[in-house]
């Protein structure tokens, strides 16, 4: 592979892998002999975060790619040295450390893409795929630093979707509720979701039972019970201070206080906050109310590590788990949350952006 400097024609970006024959090749030169069918975006992950922050990166790496007209290929675990800070530190990756749990017979589609193993890549006119680009192809990768730039919105020409308010827009979570932001955010990825990915239609099945036994049928007659959402995000809070779950309950009791017959479905990376809103609803003569899905991978409570940084847990496990959470959360009738990504994806995936308008966030 040749080296290759692309920022003056490609809008910002920095050094990047080129497939060609050769060294010392000008890009422009390069570029001129690969049609944009060929030209890729390779679409790693980065460190430190969580399945849904890696997501998002996915969802702006492929707007990326998709404005310089270019291919995407997402592929999960990093697979260029110069992503890495070492081989090392790639082995110890929470999400890559153990091998895939057999969940409902789900494998990967490519051996070690952790993504392939929960979500379907469905490229529009082969926009994007899970394959290693054909020979000859030019691939471009981002940087770990151009990564985190493009996630805060200061990579150069690039349109970034964030999840909530960071980076260039930090400034607005310490204002109310800006709606105008986050629908902007939402519409963004939704159209990029429903153009290019799917959950395996193996968690979908395991999502539709787990939704007929918390949520429940419709009776003769009657309406199916409503159901609040409710995200407690209890570890890794460094963008916005956390809410513990005290705060969450006024608004749980209100909500059965108009719907006495509801449900409230709790999805959490915290043993202890789950712990601690059933205690919390208990005492208030409402715990019956709660529902929850049994084993799911959650956080070091000693530690306070989030469930990615947990490496006793097998990451396939986690990616399927916290999947399978956001998938019931977009399911549910209202939504109430703090800044999360996956309450996010919970409202990306709801029916034609339904929680957008009957979210809460805290």
């Amino acid at each position: 592979p040749v080296e290759v400097d692309p920022r003056q024609q490609c809008s910002g970006l920095g050094r990047a892998p080129g497939r060609q024959e050769g060294g010392g090749v000008a890009l422009a030169e390069a570029v001129g002999r690969v049609s944009s069918k060929h030209r890729y975006l390779r679409i790693t992950h980065d460190f430190h975060s969580g399945f849904f922050a890696k997501f998002t990166n996915v969802l702006n790496m492929l707007r990326l790619a998709l404005d310089q007209d270019w291919r995407a290929v997402v592929q999960w675990p990093p697979c260029a040295s110069h992503f890495l800070a070492s081989e090392s530190e790639w082995r110890l990756d929470p999400f890559f450390s153990s091998a895939p749990s057999r969940l409902d017979g789900m494998q990967p589609a490519r051996p070690g893409n952790i993504f392939t193993y929960v979500m379907d890549v469905e490229g529009s006119q082969s926009r994007i795929s899970v394959d290693e680009p054909p020979p000859g192809s030019l691939v471009f990768e981002l940087s770990r630093e151009q990564v985190q730039r493009l996630h805060d919105g200061e990579l150069d020409a690039a349109r970034t979707i964030f999840g909530y308010p960071y980076g260039e827009f930090g400034h607005l979570s310490d204002r109310a509720y800006n709606e105008q932001f986050f629908f902007a955010q939402r519409l963004a990825a939704t159209r990029l979701l429903k153009s290019f990915f799917r959950p395996k239609e193996g968690l979908e099945r395991y999502v539709r039972q787990l939704q007929a036994e918390l949520f429940g049928a419709a009776e003769a007659g009657e309406a199916r019970s409503a159901v609040l959402g409710v995200h407690l995000r209890g570890t890794d809070k460094h963008t916005a201070p956390k809410i513990e779950p005290v705060q969450y309950v006024p608004y749980i009791l209100k909500f059965l206080t108009v719907f006495p017959r509801g449900l409230v479905f709790v999805a959490s990376d915290s043993n202890q906050y789950v712990k601690r809103i059933r205690e919390l609803l208990r005492d208030r003569g409402v715990g019956h109310a709660i529902r929850q899905v049994p084993g799911i991978a959650r956080g070091d409570e000693m530690s306070g590590l989030n469930p990615f940084q947990n490496v006793s847990i097998d990451g396939f496990k986690k990616a399927f788990d916290v999947v399978v959470d956001a998938r019931l959360l977009s399911r549910c009738d209202f939504l109430l949350c703090s800044f999360s990504h996956v309450s996010e994806f919970a409202i990306y995936w709801s029916r034609r952006l339904h929680l957008h308008e009957f979210s809460w966030n805290l």
